[in-house]
């Protein structure tokens, strides 16, 4: 009996040795997976097999902690932030766990929530550099989330998919090269790294204005079997230059730059080879080159750049030969990661990277170049960047206005998506009203004119109602609109544009106020409102000179009339005393008008006294200043 209780317990612990021993094996996998062969996607499932039967291992904590990381460096951002998050409730002791899970929120768009992790981490590690980047960065996309741009964007949702769409060139007017790890009916094969397919070069045609269709494969052998993608192309020389990473056996960790002719009348790319300057320690990838295809901009992680990879360019000296890599300095690479150049002629050029103050992931950013100096990068603000990766921006045919990038932000149709952008179309007009000045009556037939100051003029006639509109007025120009109606004095008023990125009616309601108050040209006399004298004196004041001021836009805006200005006192005082102030007052008013540019021979003063009371009886202060009074009478 003894005998057989001590074979099972035996029997027991062996099989609980083996038991542990497995565990131990597949956690270990796991671990090989990640840290050395950089299997993310391999090395989730195994982390995961082993916590769905060791749920209260000791190792649980490391395990949740290494799920995060997987899903982090697949870029499934909001996995991973739920996956820090339980390995810190279960107070798993990482240095790195609250910057990794400030980075996702940012990521996710929540800034005051990443805002908060950074800086709990940094009362620890002061001095940390990416995390310091990173808390400034969430105050620079708080302060700019509301950004408006001249562009909008459109997800290209008939070519995207539940994989990953990147890397685009634009060839002639209307065909797209593109990258896909989509599933295209195949033999399914996917990368440990990423969880999706090896990436393979597929064309897309334009039909209509951002409608892509009819995707396909490119013709020819440069889809690999294993990563193909980021192509660039030189239409003098019809060859384009891409990336191929994994080499031919899927081994490889490095990428290379690749070249191939496109035969055009087949449309059939011919058989690569390997670009002249390659180096087999380190990664050479997505390149671009320039307009006259002879400098080629790519991304590399060799030595000698400023930190991860840096952005370098070689110049075309023979058929595939290449001068030594130059990097582009400290202008453009940081100790983060820039990425995807795009050079746009010679007058700038568009990056990603994740090293400078942004909003979260890869920004694209964009460097001006001057007598081939490279400037400071200017981050492109939404919609160009968002809290996740953006990247990989290229031009149309039609530089400054349209063209692609690329990002896997919230609320796409899969991973990386591919994004059109185009000018946002702004249409800016200018309205008023245009009325009778005494009877507040709309006069209709009125001509209107408006002139730019660039010269440009538009005419047009008020509407019965006396509403007036001028349509298609550019952004940032001073305009003059003049009303000249029949029987009226001519008015006019200055106006100017903003840089309006969206469309806008400059009018009362949007306080520029465009209408009009005209005079009738009458051989009665007309009232001058608000025009007032110091006690007892013939000197104009202050808010005299402001309505002086728009007699004489009148009077310079009808230059054919001759008028009489016409002061009256009130009775108080000495008859032969107020009509001596009336007429120096009367004077004032012509000196005034003279002094701003209206002829002396136009004007007439006239002093009446108390002559020509309104109020004959006046008995306090309301009717006095009915009788203190300038006004105006057309004489030709």
């Amino acid at each position: 009996m003894h005998k057989k209780i001590f074979i099972l317990s035996l029997l027991i612990m062996l099989s609980m040795s083996i038991a542990s021993q497995a565990q131990s094996s597949l956690l270990t996998k796991a671990d090989t997976s990640f840290f050395k062969y950089k299997e993310y996607n391999t090395a989730l499932e195994q982390y995961q097999k082993f916590l769905k039967k060791n749920a209260n291992s000791s190792e649980s904590k490391r395990v949740h902690y290494q799920i995060a990381e997987c899903y982090r460096n697949e870029n499934k951002f909001r996995d991973a932030e739920k996956w820090y998050e339980i390995a810190m409730e279960e107070g798993y002791d990482e240095p790195l766990l609250l910057a990794n899970y400030g980075e996702m929120m940012i990521l996710s768009g929540n800034y005051f929530g990443a805002r908060e992790a950074f800086k709990k981490f940094l009362k620890t590690n002061p001095t940390h550099e990416r995390a310091n980047l990173r808390l400034k960065s969430c105050d620079f996309a708080l302060t700019n989330q509301n950004y408006v741009s001249d562009y909008s964007i459109l997800n290209l949702a008939e070519v995207n998919t539940p994989a990953s769409e990147y890397g685009c060139e634009i060839i002639g007017k209307d065909k797209m090269i593109f990258a896909s790890t989509r599933a295209d009916g195949s033999v399914a094969r996917f990368d440990n790294y990423t969880g999706q397919g090896f990436s393979d070069f597929y064309e897309s045609a334009q039909g209509t204005e951002n409608n892509w269709r009819n995707v396909k494969k490119l013709k020819g052998p440069v889809n690999t079997d294993f990563n193909d993608g980021t192509m660039t192309y030189d239409p003098t020389n019809k060859v384009g230059y891409f990336t191929q990473c994994n080499g031919t056996n899927g081994k490889k960790e490095n990428c290379n730059v690749f070249l191939s002719t496109l035969i055009t009348k087949d449309n059939v790319w011919s058989t690569p080879q390997i670009l002249g300057y390659n180096n087999p320690d380190f990664s050479v990838k997505h390149p671009s080159i320039s307009r006259d295809g002879k400098t080629l901009y790519f991304a590399s992680d060799m030595e000698g750049g400023k930190g991860g990879a840096d952005i370098w360019k070689i110049t075309k000296i023979g058929d595939n030969v290449w001068t030594a890599p130059v990097n582009l300095g400290n202008n453009v690479n940081t100790v983060g990661n820039e990425m995807f150049p795009f050079i746009a002629g010679d007058t700038a050029l568009y990056f990603a990277s994740d090293g400078f103050i942004g909003y979260g992931g890869l920004d694209l950013y964009k460097v001006k170049i001057v007598n081939k100096e490279l400037q400071k990068p200017v981050n492109m603000y939404p919609p160009f960047n968002s809290s996740a990766d953006d990247f990989g921006f290229v031009f149309s045919t039609n530089p400054q206005k349209d063209g692609l990038f690329c990002s896997n932000r919230i609320d796409g149709v899969g991973d990386d998506d591919i994004y059109s952008f185009f000018l946002t179309p702004v249409d800016i007009s200018a309205s008023g009203k245009v009325v009778d000045q005494k009877t507040g009556k709309p006069v209709g037939k009125t001509k209107m004119t408006l002139l730019a100051e660039d010269g440009t003029i538009m005419e047009t006639l008020t509407e019965a109602d006396g509403s007036f509109v001028f349509k298609g007025i550019k952004k940032e120009m001073l305009y003059t609109v003049t009303a000249s109606g029949d029987g009226y004095f001519n008015d006019k008023k200055v106006f100017e544009t903003e840089n309006d990125k969206r469309s806008k009616i400059y009018n009362k309601k949007s306080n520029y106020d465009l209408d009009f108050s005209l005079l009738r040209l009458s051989k009665e006399e007309i009232a001058i409102n608000n025009i007032y004298y110091a006690l007892n004196s013939a000197e104009l004041t202050d808010e005299s000179r402001t309505s002086l001021n728009k007699l004489v836009t009148i009077l310079k805006e009808t230059p054919n009339v001759r008028v009489s200005l016409n002061s009256h006192t009130d009775a108080q005082g000495d008859d032969g005393y107020n009509m001596t102030l009336s007429q120096k007052r009367a004077q004032s008013v012509v000196d005034y008008l003279v002094k701003n540019g209206i002829l002396s021979s136009r004007l007439e003063a006239i002093g009446h006294g108390e002559t020509q009371l309104v109020a004959k009886d006046a008995s306090d202060d309301f009717e006095h200043q009915l009788n203190r009074r300038t006004m105006l009478k057309v004489i030709k």
